[in-house]
C-alpha cells in the first residue's frame, strides 16, 4: 500500500491543476491566443469600421486565458474542503481517498485514466474530475514505481509523462 497525504488550497494544488489543464484544454488554449492575437492585429492594422469590435473581442479572449488559473484558485479556496489535510492510499485492489467528513474508495476497474507525472498522479473518475496523488509525501519513497507497477497489475489505462 502506498499512502500520501497533501493540504487542498491552491498552493499544493496549483501544479495538478497546469498539468490536468494543460493536457485537457491544450489545443483550445492555443486556439484561443491564436484567435486572440489574429483578432489584435486585424484591429489594429484594419482601416475597417470594426476595428474596436476585434480588438475587443482579442484582449477578451486573451484576458480569459490569463484569467484562468486565479478562476481556479477562487474555486479551490470557495471548497468545502479547504485547507483539509487529505490522505491518498493506493492498494493493490483500491484508491482511497479520505479526510475529515470525506472518505471515497474507488476500485481500479473503475478509474478511467492515470497520468503519471513526475510530481505526482492524477488519477481520472472521469474525463474531468480528477484526485491527486503527490510523490512528494508518500510512503514508501518508490511510490512512483509501485504505483506504476499496482496499474498495471489492475489493468488500469495510463500515460507517463
Amino acid at each position: 500500500m502506498i499512502t500520501t497525504q497533501y493540504q487542498f488550497n491552491e498552493e499544493e494544488f496549483a501544479r495538478p491543476l497546469k498539468i490536468h489543464t494543460w493536457r485537457a484544454h491544450r489545443r483550445k488554449t492555443l486556439l484561443v491566443i491564436a484567435v486572440s492575437v489574429i483578432f489584435i492585429l486585424i484591429g489594429l492594422f484594419s482601416q475597417s469600421p470594426l476595428t474596436p469590435l476585434f480588438l475587443t473581442f482579442g484582449l477578451i479572449y486573451m484576458a480569459l486565458t490569463i484569467a484562468g488559473p486565479w478562476i481556479a484558485a477562487r474555486r479551490i479556496r470557495k471548497a468545502k474542503f479547504y485547507n483539509f489535510t487529505m490522505i491518498a492510499e493506493a492498494s493493490e485492489d483500491e484508491f482511497k481517498l479520505s479526510s475529515d467528513g470525506l472518505n471515497s474508495a474507488q476500485n481500479w476497474p473503475l478509474i478511467n485514466h492515470v497520468y503519471v507525472a513526475k510530481e505526482g498522479a492524477l488519477i481520472y473518475q472521469n474525463k474531468r474530475m480528477f484526485n491527486w496523488f503527490p510523490f512528494s509525501q508518500a510512503q514508501p519513497d518508490s511510490a512512483r514505481d509501485d504505483l506504476l507497477h499496482i496499474l498495471e497489475r489492475a489493468e488500469v489505462v495510463y500515460t507517463v509523462e
